[in-house]
């Protein structure tokens, strides 16, 4: 019989050990849905997924509320805000996620002092919460407390005007709002007005100043800032189109670009929706709820961008999407199809591929994972 040499031994040795081992738990995360309640959907939803995967499924509904279409929280996950449209008052309400007990506590609600409340932000110190009113054409900004909860008398900014779609432009529409870095400025888009509207701090009430004017008829609807360079990147509901601007030192912004998120040869109806910058800045995407697809754009070193293709988001009306916190997935909620479909992003290209996963939602128009 010949002898085993020692490392032949080290190598069993190994390879027992290693079938011995327990298999690592795979930790899923938590999604948060928000959606319209006009049929079968009671409120916020809450979803399960898989980062490595990208498997989805649903836990069902998390939180009983009217129209929460809009969500946000704080960084650490345990502070939610919900824009939400009551039918005899706009108000913002305010949750903690409790994790032990599964559920979420209300913490207070203010009246957004305006209609139709659609979006809702933090600052990057989290003290100051902003919400856009989309039937008033009105933005308010509220003080947070360290409990998540929200503080009254609000800075307040009612706009008057109109463009040139009487029919979705016949007043203001406030309909997006982001603070910049440095936390000193607010933005807020009007899809009514064609406008970017910036708030900078200073005095008793911050100063107002237009800090865009895009094409009359754009319809801005939301933005996103590059993760680098001083770029914004504006989606424009109403022409189907994405705006390039660069950030000047006052605040404004500087046009680079537009391009259109649909094929050249698309005859049917236009309406955007959201719009990300790829964690590396070099991809845009934005959604199409009449082509029900994803337009991707690639970004030069100027800030120029280029459709590279669109991806059919597997449903109707894709309004809301998110990226995995590790940028290897996107989810896309399609409100009409009730359904939240998980992308593979191939982040060399930039380009999306069906994973085959999806879960049930009844009209999900946002999805934050927390």
């Amino acid at each position: 019989m010949k002898s085993i040499s020692f490392f032949s031994l080290i190598l069993v040795f190994i390879v027992l050990f290693n079938g011995c081992q327990s298999p690592v738990p795979i930790k899923k995360l938590k999604i948060l849905c928000g959606t319209f309640t006009d049929r079968e959907s009671k409120g916020v939803y809450l979803l399960s997924f898989d980062p490595n995967s990208g498997e989805i499924s649903s836990e069902g509904l998390a939180y009983e509320a009217p129209n929460p279409t809009f969500l946000t929280t704080s960084r650490d996950g345990k502070k939610i805000y919900t824009a939400e449209r009551n039918e005899t008052t706009a108000i913002v309400s305010f949750r903690y996620w409790d994790a032990q007990q599964n559920k979420f506590t209300l913490i207070n609600q203010q009246n957004t002092l305006g209609v139709g409340p659609c979006h809702v932000a933090l600052n990057g110190l989290e003290t100051l919460i902003t919400v856009n009113n989309y039937n008033s054409g009105s933005m308010a900004v509220f003080r947070t407390r360290a409990d998540g909860g929200i503080e009254g008398d609000p800075a307040f900014f009612q706009r008057e005007g109109s463009s040139i779609v009487p029919e979705r432009q016949d007043g203001p529409h406030a309909h997006f709002g982001s603070f910049n870095k440095s936390g000193d400025i607010v933005y807020s888009n009007d899809l009514g007005l064609d406008k970017v509207f910036g708030y900078r701090k200073g005095g008793a009430r911050p100063e107002e100043f237009v800090a865009l004017e895009l094409d009359p008829g754009d319809g801005p609807r939301h933005f996103d800032f590059h993760p680098t360079k001083p770029w914004v990147f504006i989606v424009n509901e109403l022409s189907a189109t994405v705006t390039s601007a660069s950030i000047r030192n006052d605040g404004t912004f500087e046009f680079i670009d537009k391009s259109s998120t649909l094929p050249p040869d698309w005859q049917g109806q236009k309406s955007c929706a959201d719009i990300h910058v790829s964690a590396d800045g070099r991809f845009v995407y934005a959604s199409n709820r009449r082509h029900n697809s994803i337009a991707i754009f690639s970004i030069d070193e100027n800030g120029k961008i280029k459709l590279i293709t669109n991806q059919p988001t597997g449903g109707d009306g894709p309004r809301n999407f998110a990226f995995s916190p590790d940028s290897n997935f996107l989810l896309a909620a399609n409100r009409h199809t009730d359904n939240v479909v998980v992308f593979k992003v191939d982040k060399q290209t930039g380009l999306l591929s069906e994973t085959g996963f999806e879960a049930k939602v009844p009209s999900p128009v946002c999805l934050r994972f927390f």
